[in-house]
């Protein structure tokens, strides 16, 4: 069996802090505009000459680390289900 050839890419950027509003609407907000940003990466990293077919992402990008939060406000403020708007941010590229 022959494995065809892949390319993967590793996107390393910062993120907006969602804990850093002062409610779960301002959290989301900062979330969208995470989400966004990671839909623009992904596009340009999957359609350009070359594609990756493996885009890999730090697992706070879309709400960014909670820092010196507690977990408990950190979640109320920033939390979703699974699946939901940040597990399906892939179905939109």
């Amino acid at each position: 069996m022959t494995i065809q050839p892949w390319r993967a890419t590793c996107i390393q950027t910062r993120s907006k802090l969602a804990v850093k509003a002062t409610d779960r609407t301002g959290a989301w907000a900062t979330i969208n505009e995470n989400i966004a940003c990671v839909i623009g990466l992904i596009q340009a990293a999957t359609r350009r000459p070359n594609p990756a077919n493996l885009v890999v992402l730090p697992s706070f990008r879309c709400r960014g680390r909670r820092t010196a939060c507690p977990p408990r406000n950190g979640s109320k403020k920033a939390c979703c289900p699974v699946p939901g708007p940040i597990t399906t941010v892939a179905e939109a590229c």
